[in-house]
């Protein structure tokens, strides 16, 4: 008797009948396989025409083992941005150039290079929670400084870029994760360094109140990520050890490294809006594209 099924002893198989006999063997292998967990009818969201984001949906098969808790960032992880900020950023400096009197691919690349210099200057960069206007305000500041141009514009470019950016949208595939988590008992924590005044009204509308049983926002307590402290009040809120749970997040600094130094098990969200590499000194124990990876080997 074959591996793949009976064989003719004179006889060889056809490929097709190969093909067939092998596809049957895998069939009874899968069905057999106690481990397994099918998410695909219990825990697929019902795709809701009426929603102002509508999410895909997914079929998952869980095929790795989960840990007690996993804390999860906001932004960048399971929401994101409908516009890439390059893009609001060259709208913006066409909608502002003839108020600036430059062309508007010279106040783009003053921004962009001013951009840069302020995310690279590590004496600069925030941690923990921040005033994002405060931060896009002084990045157009130095841009337009380089153009010799007054600080009186910096407000209301600052203002059009925040329009553009304060809309968002869940990532395909996040909030179905997150639900699965939430159904096969995994106890969740939210953990995002932004303003309550920006981040309430995003956890509101994504009803993530209820998926969650733990929701920490760095402005309302006056720290957050990388800071230990916000770390040790989701694992004590969720009655969990730091080797049980997992953070999961697009940020190496504040939440691959910060979980890491507690003894986290640290996953970092891959963001193709981020486009940084990961940095030296910075080892997460697992690397992903998108939330639904955490749901398979």
């Amino acid at each position: 008797m074959c591996a793949w099924g009976p064989r003719p002893p004179t006889m060889p198989m056809t490929c097709c009948q190969w093909i067939a006999s092998f596809v049957g063997f895998l069939r009874v292998q899968w069905a057999s396989w106690p481990a397994r967990a099918v998410l695909s009818e219990r825990f697929t969201a019902p795709f809701n025409e009426s929603s102002p984001f509508p999410s895909q949906q997914l079929r998952f098969s869980l095929t790795r083992s989960l840990p007690k808790a996993a804390l999860l960032d906001l932004d960048g992880t399971i929401i994101d941005a409908l516009e890439p900020p390059e893009f609001a950023w060259r709208a913006v400096c066409d909608e502002a150039a003839q108020a600036v009197q430059v062309a508007s691919v010279d106040l783009y690349t003053a921004i962009d290079t001013a951009r840069f210099a302020f995310w690279t200057d590590q004496g600069r960069i925030p941690v923990g929670p921040y005033d994002l206007r405060a931060v896009v305000r002084e990045i157009v500041s130095d841009a337009l400084g380089a153009l010799c141009v007054g600080p009186g514009l910096a407000d209301p470019i600052t203002d059009a870029y925040r329009a553009r950016r304060i809309k968002w949208a869940a990532i395909p595939g996040a909030l179905e994760t997150v639900q699965a988590l939430h159904a096969e008992g995994v106890q969740l924590a939210l953990l995002t360094n932004g303003p309550p005044d920006l981040q309430r009204p995003k956890i509101d509308q994504l009803d993530l109140e209820s998926l969650f049983d733990c929701i920490l926002i760095g402005g309302e307590l006056g720290f957050g990520k990388p800071d230990e402290r916000i770390f040790r009040i989701a694992l004590e809120a969720l009655k969990t050890q730091p080797g049980d749970a997992w953070m999961v997040g697009d940020d190496q600094l504040v939440d691959v490294a910060g979980a890491q130094r507690l003894g986290i098990h640290a996953i970092w969200v891959e963001s193709s809006n981020q486009g940084a590499a990961l940095q030296p000194r910075i080892r997460p124990d697992r690397v992903i594209s998108s939330l639904p990876e955490l749901l398979f080997e």
